[in-house]
């Protein structure tokens, strides 16, 4: 069966993990029927929890589906699919057959006076000419071309390929069918589904949990098969063609190759050392780098590099989506150059065992100082070349103005595995004079089957650029780390990790908290590729929504002034946020000239998706579920620029008009650091109040303590005007309840006498619910004296809880409490019941 998943190691793990990433949520399918009611579906505990509600519940109990059972009815679809259709020759001949059928007579060109020539007839030149070293090539061979290049062509295809697909797997599921026995035991519900779905038909099935695959089909490809996607096909389409008619034995994959040493990057290394990274092979692998603060080279040092044998791929047939590849050796160089006094260093790569030098590059330095500037690139990747010149020529009118590095915030290209697309990006001499701080894309971290095959376990990032300061960490997924630029402290974040439900894993979560809290820089930035926020057609995945849990949540515990971030190819800058809510500002003003927007003193963070500095742009959703400054459309590259001082933050993006070779301003904030406690009021501590997280379930202390400080500061009359001073003393209130509550232990449970223990122990803060269900059978009144949190996807049944001695009681992780009255909790004056999402 995995043969029919190759890239698929572990086949039942991944259904495993598609089925409880989507099933994480309860969610309820409507029967139809009111007397019958609903089935609530929902994975937790090792398994789908289907409970019946309404009439149908009287009659069903609750069902678990274990792993087990949803793996062997997974197989024994595939089995038919495989008797039916994979080893049935006869249906997927006649299959090819008709797609070939009716590809073979669409039109490519109609000269004037003659028939329409059809990919057929091309078909036929190019087999004529493959082994015929006189090409013979007909006057309309050129014009075919001219209009296979253009994007009508493959949208034709597009919707000929949607509708194929369709059809195809309409048929199949007419064929299929589940066998329910496999997955329940309750006769009663087998009964039921096998009459709604004509004994478990697949189609009928999906009719029945309303699920349409032709418009799931369609919307995948409306939504990420952009403009420069169609453009790359029917350029690599066209690049095939002409490939073919010019084939000679002497073609190789060396061809493609650069020579001497190439995809030279720099990266920054411990306090004052520049890191490098570079690219040669086995003529030139053992070489040094030669520096100096001059172009002669007088008194210049030399450090010899550290090398290592590794495998690359480049492509033998690239049909953007579908590639294959063969395997190279190359040799990968790291040296270190340490800055010298001056403003430049100059250097040069040489080989030991020849004259062999590479070009000499000058890379500016200056000495630390508050003002700074960087630039921001993400998303670049591409599928021709074409796509990577444009970014090149993006990357190198942006930074004709000075500035002191450059971010590439991820998607350097569209699959890592591809060397051929690494050598496009990084030939510009840019690369190799400016230092890059790069995060790790999930594009990036693609790695094909021949790159597994001789055990690569990295990164394409990591293996092109030579970081060397990081936690230990698994780089398969990506890499994170943190570096300090003068006043700045910067977090670079992999949002590539995946384990089930957690995308920022906590382990990187601690590490990235404790190096913000720790550090005593004037502004925090973090640097993402998967945005927390974005009106992209990426922002109601699964994973997203877990990511801006997390980030969000970093941002706030430390203060963080912006968030920068990719992966969804649209420009969307967000209000001040604090757990999704506009907090707002000391005070803020608008620029008419500049265009600016200046933020003083904001009470949250600022999240920013820059766009594309490539050509894959996405288009915005008009729906947006969060405060957003500013939104834009655009279709050409977008790049940014930062410049920080001592008391501000000025934000920048421009869009990059290719043809007039010209920029313009697309987007313009500046946040600016004041002491206003000399200036405090009223008014001041209402907006600060205000702006505190609604989320109990987070420690507040140092925002309460602050507002608290001021507040005392205050003459009698304007305390009086802080109208919201008891929403303070609240949140004060929580605040200590929750600390108390996070300061005991915490105790899983799985049965109803450990629950009760847990209860009347002291010690304990927080209780998880480890069980599918606590049944009470009778009434049971559980007292809370103290503060406490009960959690766990987990269901309490014929209980009360009565809340008192000014306790409070939180209820969180999608538990459930049920009593037959509908009030199965009391809370008593002075007590607090939070219950979280």
């Amino acid at each position: 069966m995995v043969n029919l998943v190759p890239k698929i190691v572990n086949l039942d793990k991944f259904v495993l993990e598609k089925i409880k990433i989507q099933l994480s949520k309860h969610r309820f399918v409507d029967l139809n029927n009111k007397k019958l009611g609903k089935i609530g579906i929902q994975y937790r505990y090792d398994g789908i929890q289907i409970e019946p509600v309404g009439v149908l519940g009287f009659l069903i109990k609750k069902i678990t589906i274990n792993d087990n059972q949803i793996i062997s009815s997974f197989d024994n679809i595939l089995e038919q699919i495989e008797q039916k259709y994979i080893s049935n020759t006869e249906y997927i001949v006649q299959k090819i057959d008709e797609i070939v059928y009716d590809l073979s007579f669409s039109g490519v060109y109609k000269p004037q006076n003659s028939e329409e020539k059809t990919l057929y007839d091309l078909a036929m030149i190019l087999l004529a000419n493959y082994y015929n070293d006189d090409k013979n090539v007909p006057e309309w061979f050129e014009h075919a071309m001219q209009n296979v290049q253009k994007n009508e062509f493959i949208l034709r295809y597009i919707d000929y390929f949607v509708e194929f697909i369709s059809e195809i797997i309409a048929q199949v599921s007419e064929n299929i069918f589940f066998d329910f026995k496999i997955l329940c035991k309750s006769k009663w519900l087998r009964i039921f589904l096998n009459k709604k779905t004509n004994r478990g038909q697949i189609s009928k099935l999906l009719e029945f949990l309303n699920i349409n695959i032709k418009k799931i089909i369609y919307d995948f490809a409306k939504k990420y098969i952009s403009p420069s996607f169609i453009s790359g096909m029917s350029e690599i389409i066209v690049n095939l063609i002409t490939s073919f008619l010019s084939y000679n034995e002497n073609n190789n994959i060396k061809s493609i190759m650069p020579t001497g040493f190439f995809n030279i990057t720099l990266c920054f290394g411990d306090k004052n050392i520049i890191n490098t990274r570079w690219f040669s092979d086995e003529i030139t692998k053992n070489c040094y780098i030669e520096y100096s603060d001059n172009r002669n080279f007088e008194s210049s040092r030399k450090v010899k590099s550290i090398f290592e044998k590794v495998y690359k791929t480049y492509p033998t047939l690239n049909f953007g989506l579908i590639c294959g590849y063969k395997s190279v050796v190359l040799f990968q160089h790291s040296a270190s150059i340490e800055k010298i006094s001056g403003d430049k260093i100059y250097y040069r790569i040489c080989c030991e065992s020849s004259d062999f030098k590479s070009e000499i590059y000058e890379i500016n330095t200056k000495k630390a100082c508050d003002e700074f500037e960087f630039t921001v690139f993400t998303d670049t990747q591409g599928m021709t070349k074409q796509d990577y010149d444009i970014f090149k020529e993006t990357l190198e009118y942006s930074l004709k103005t000075k500035t002191d590095f450059m971010v590439h915030l991820g998607d350097f290209v569209d699959d890592g595995s591809n060397e051929e697309y690494w050598n496009w990006i990084l030939e510009s001499k840019i690369w190799k004079e400016m230092i890059c701080v790069p995060v790790c894309g999930n594009h990036d971290v693609r790695v094909n089957y021949l790159l597994n095959k001789y055990g690569f376990h990295g990164n394409s990032v990591l293996s092109h650029f030579n970081i060397s300061e990081f936690p230990n960490q698994d780089f398969s997924t990506g890499l994170y780390y943190s570096f300090e630029y003068n006043n700045t402290i910067f977090v670079v974040l992999n949002t590539n990790y995946c384990e089930y439900d957690t995308y920022v894993d906590d382990v990187q979560y601690e590490w990235a908290l404790e190096v913000l809290l720790k550090s005593q820089h004037k502004w925090k930035i973090i640097l993402t590729h998967k945005s927390p926020y974005s009106n992209g057609p990426h922002c109601d995945d699964s994973d997203i929504e877990v990511i801006r849990k997390k980030i969000i949540d970093l941002a706030y515990s430390a203060k963080v002034d912006m968030v920068l971030g990719g992966h969804d190819h649209v420009y969307v800058r967000t209000k001040e946020l604090s757990y999704g809510k506009n907090v707002g500002s000391e005070s803020f003003f608008c620029d008419k000239k500049s265009q600016s927007i200046t933020y003083v003193n904001p009470f949250g963070t600022i999240f920013v998706v820059p766009g594309t500095s490539g050509v894959k742009n996405y288009k915005s959703s008009k729906e947006i579920s969060f405060p957003v400054a500013f939104n834009a459309n655009t279709t050409l590259p977008v790049y940014s620029t930062v410049k920080i001082t001592n008391n501000s933050l000025k934000f920048s993006s421009f869009v990059f008009d290719i043809s007039k070779k010209d920029s313009k301003l697309l987007d313009s904030l500046c946040i600016e650091k004041k002491d206003f406690t000399q200036k405090i009021n009223s008014n001041l501590l209402i907006k600060m109040i205000d702006s505190i997280p609604d989320n109990p379930c987070i420690d507040k202390s140092i925002d309460l303590e602050n507002i608290l400080n001021l507040y005392k500061k205050l003459d009698y009359c304007e305390k009086l005007k802080v109208i919201n001073s008891e929403k303070l003393f609240n949140l004060v209130n929580i605040n200590n309840n929750y600390l108390e509550i996070i300061s005991k232990n915490i105790k899983r449970v799985r049965n109803k006498s450990d629950f009760l223990d847990a209860i009347k122990n002291p010690n304990v803060g927080t209780i998880i619910l480890d069980c599918d269900e606590i049944d009470f059978r009778k009434k049971r009144k559980i007292i809370i004296n103290r503060s406490i949190s009960i959690c766990g996807n987990s269901k309490i049944s014929h209980a009360k809880f009565v809340v008192t001695n000014n306790s409070m009681l939180v209820i969180g992780n999608n538990l459930y409490i049920c009593d037959k009255n509908n009030n199965p909790i009391e809370v008593q004056r002075g007590s607090i019941l939070v219950i979280c999402c």
